[in-house]
């Protein structure tokens, strides 16, 4: 079966079983084409850690029917770890778009684990919505975070923002030790349209504009691209449900802002977090404490241009360091230093 989906996606007559994936044309827009043909039983880090029909079998045969785990490890095994990263991909992300992130924290030190959430993205099943859905993602990944004994730090980049939103306000219910929460690349919603729930009307074409106009590479074959597409618009639409429910709550006076503190992570040229100087105190509305961490001469796409950056920070925060995080009435509740300029970038 394996074998028969990488020849339909790669358009070959024949794939040895030996045949490493990416040597034969495949790429990252394909490994996501791949595992959606395929169904149950790995995911797209997975394939590019085991880049062969033979290999990836035995994946598949260890995993067996049994749910995907929600939490993929992209750091190395082994040693005392100390302190736990879980990151929300952006939309129509993979685990993988934080491997650099990743690989740049183990530089600075082996005592992290690094987790990249892999969303399954199912369609809501008959009698169910986006919200069921957005329900029952958040639960099964809170339950495997549970198995985490150490501190967490969340990160979530651009439209990952909501999940990550979500999950930490399930994680200080239910008392988790969670030492911050990090978002890269997004300012909150303040307003969402209730009609506009469970749907995302843009065309394709207002899709790939608004993403090529930020810097992104999109696939190029329309199979590929289709994919891409309806994973961007589902990954918006848990977001926009995500941002609702915080603001429903705010409505009802039932919100309860989060204690752990809470980072907008920017690059000074991201189109997405114009006037951030002063619109990243809106955070304010859904955290008590709040920072902001500028990298100078980047645009959107942080975790492609800048990981060195983004893996410092979390290793600051991961020391206890929460320089530059203020209250709402701009009290330090931390060493107070300018954070724009020791994430300068020349």
């Amino acid at each position: 079966k394996l074998a028969r989906v990488w020849q339909e996606v790669l358009r070959l007559e024949r794939v040895g079983i030996k045949d490493d994936f990416f040597a034969l044309g495949g790429d990252s827009f394909k490994a996501i084409r791949v595992v959606s043909k395929f169904g149950r039983g790995f995911l797209v880090p997975d394939l590019f850690n085991n880049p062969t029909v033979e290999r990836l079998a035995e994946i598949v045969r260890r995993n067996g029917d049994q749910n995907m785990s929600l939490l993929y490890e992209l750091s190395p095994k082994g040693g005392e770890k100390k302190v736990a990263v879980v990151a929300v991909p952006h939309s129509a992300g993979d685990p993988l778009v934080y491997q650099r992130t990743c690989d740049a924290l183990m530089q600075l030190s082996d005592e992290y684990q690094f987790f990249g959430v892999a969303q399954p993205r199912p369609e809501p099943a008959p009698g169910e919505t986006f919200e069921t859905t957005l329900q029952q993602l958040a639960a099964q990944i809170i339950e495997e975070a549970r198995k985490i004994p150490i501190p967490i730090i969340l990160y979530g980049q651009s439209n990952g923002t909501g999940l990550t939103l979500e999950l930490a306000r399930a994680m200080e219910r239910e008392k988790f030790d969670l030492r911050a929460v990090c978002m890269g690349g997004a300012l909150p919603r303040l307003s969402v349209d209730p009609n506009t729930l469970g749907i995302d009307t843009r065309s394709d074409d207002d899709i790939l504009g608004f993403v090529k106009g930020l810097g992104s590479i999109v696939p190029e074959d329309p199979a590929d691209l289709a994919i891409f597409i309806r994973n961007f618009k589902y990954d918006s639409i848990i977001a926009v449900i995500t941002y609702y429910n915080a603001l429903r709550d705010m409505q009802n006076g039932t919100y309860v802002k989060l204690e752990a503190p809470l980072f907008l992570v920017t690059g000074d040229r991201d189109p997405l977090t114009r006037n951030y100087q002063t619109k990243y105190r809106d955070w304010f509305k859904f955290a008590r404490r709040v920072g902001l961490v500028v990298v100078n001469n980047v645009g959107h796409y942080l975790l492609r241009d800048t990981p060195e950056d983004v893996a410092r920070l979390l290793h600051r925060i991961g020391a206890g360091n929460f320089e530059g995080v203020t209250d709402d009435e701009g009290r330090p509740t931390g060493v107070l230093t300018k954070l724009r300029a020791v994430f300068a970038r020349s």
